[in-house]
């Protein structure tokens, strides 16, 4: 979406609904863009929208900070963004891609805009995936291809330019990340809350057959160090699910101590602790 397409939407759109097109937009803009937004708004003579985003905790977070993160933002399909560093101390080689499974809200449990402002690493660029179906992407992505494996060699071909790609994925999204990675062997796969997918209700409710969630399945190589499951500590079915898929796949489990709900990023991006989270977890320095 281009910011003058939001801000046509923004002049239809009652006050009664902002809070869905805030929603909205947390999904796409970069921390730039979305600051610089109550302004553009207040331009079109939408003030109570601007002062409803200017007050909010994702403006404050971001104009409070040491610095603005620069990002460029790709649009690569209806649900595929491509967010490139553009911070003039980023070395010249040595960049990291990570993808991102984004969960059923298309986003990767907190606004895109404070997950951009929360990675140290200057090299590194991020490549967000939304699942409109709801499906665990193996419908792919709008422009990437109708199934996970087109979605996957559409993601691999990006990769190519980079040193080394990376896999995080929250709730619905986790496992598809660990299943990206072992397709194609990228390495180091990060599932957050990741949950199970759940076919028998899917077709008991009507929704037809559904593809085979390969390759997650008992005959894998069990020898896998560089998956990670995570998991909020006092969350007992996120718990259960991270050791159920360790166990499948190999890999570590880590709780978060800090967290109690199913949406630990978006819950450390509150606690202003994300960066250092993410410093832990990533192999990016």
């Amino acid at each position: 979406m281009l910011t003058d397409q939001f801000l046509a939407i923004a002049e239809r759109t009652p006050p009664t609904r902002y809070q869905a097109l805030e929603r909205l937009i947390e999904c796409w803009a970069t921390p730039i863009e979305f600051v610089c937004l109550p302004r553009l708004l207040a331009g079109r003579s939408l003030q109570a929208f601007a002062d409803h985003l200017a007050g909010g905790a994702l403006y404050r977070s971001i104009v409070d900070s040491a610095e603005i993160r620069n990002f460029e933002r790709n649009d690569l399909g209806q649900d595929v963004t491509l967010y490139v560093s553009n911070d003039t101390r980023r070395p010249s080689a040595g960049r990291h891609l990570l993808v991102g499974f984004a969960a059923s809200g298309g986003r990767l449990t907190l606004p895109i805009a404070g997950f951009l402002q929360s990675i140290c690493a200057l090299e590194t660029d991020v490549l967000l995936l939304r699942d409109p179906h709801r499906n665990h992407f193996r419908y792919g992505c709008h422009g990437f291809g109708g199934d996970f494996l087109s979605l996957a060699k559409s993601v691999a071909q990006i990769g190519v330019d980079y040193e080394q790609v990376i896999a995080l994925g929250t709730s619905m999204g986790g496992l598809p990340a660990i299943r990206y990675s072992l397709m194609a062997r990228s390495g180091v796969a990060i599932s957050i809350g990741g949950r199970r997918w759940n076919d028998v209700a899917r077709v008991a409710a009507g929704c037809g057959q559904v593809p085979a969630f390969d390759p997650i399945c008992a005959c894998l190589d069990h020898e896998n160090p560089a998956l990670l499951y995570i998991h909020a500590a006092e969350h007992l079915l996120d718990k259960a699910e991270a050791h159920a898929h360790s166990r499948l796949t190999g890999g570590r489990v880590l709780p978060v101590a800090s967290v109690a709900t199913h949406h630990v990023l978006g819950e450390l991006w509150k606690a202003h602790s994300l960066s250092e989270f993410l410093q832990q977890i990533l192999p990016v320095r």
